[in-house]
């Protein structure tokens, strides 16, 4: 046996330097499962922040390329160029089409005709008087802007998805 004096702790014998004091009793948020959620978590937010920031550094969106044109924006695929935007974006300043409200268009081309996208108020795509001067619009469009190649108006939701095509009437070359 050892020479050194038996303490009594919680009824049992034990030598005193074999003591240890208690564990505190953790709170739930210093659990390391919750710290290690919690990191994960806010990676996960972080690297969707940066790519959401990525985004818009670059302008590119589930509409295409962004360009602002007179506090309008003016959204461009791939199929066309950014010249051919901004040509089009010009001309809509000109005849006061952006006139400083905060309105979407979208340019695209399918084949070869020509396509510009914008939204409209649910039951314009149905009015025949507006049809008349969207398609109108198209021919001009079509004749000032993409020297006579066919163009397509499409009325949109305010997502962008087509309600109704006007197809253009394509100028002589």
């Amino acid at each position: 046996m050892s020479s050194q004096p038996l303490s009594v702790v919680d009824d049992r014998a034990v030598s005193p330097g074999s003591i240890q004091p208690a564990q505190p009793v953790r709170a739930w948020h210093h659990s390391r499962w919750v710290q290690v959620l919690f990191g994960c978590s806010m990676a996960i937010i972080g690297v969707s922040k940066f790519c959401n920031g990525l985004m818009l550094l670059t302008g590119a969106t589930n509409y295409g390329m962004l360009m602002e044109v007179n506090h309008a924006d003016l959204y461009y695929t791939p199929a066309v160029s950014q010249a051919d935007a901004k040509a089009l974006g010009d001309y809509l300043v000109k005849e006061k089409f952006f006139d400083g409200r905060h309105l979407s268009v979208q340019l695209t081309k399918e084949g070869e005709t020509i396509q510009v996208r914008f939204p409209v108020k649910p039951g314009f795509e149905k009015d025949e008087t507006y049809i008349d001067s969207v398609r109108a619009l198209g021919q001009q469009i079509s004749v000032n802007v993409f020297q006579g190649a066919p163009v397509e108006v499409h009325l949109c939701d305010g997502n962008l998805k087509t309600l109704r095509a006007v197809p253009g009437v394509s100028a002589a070359k």
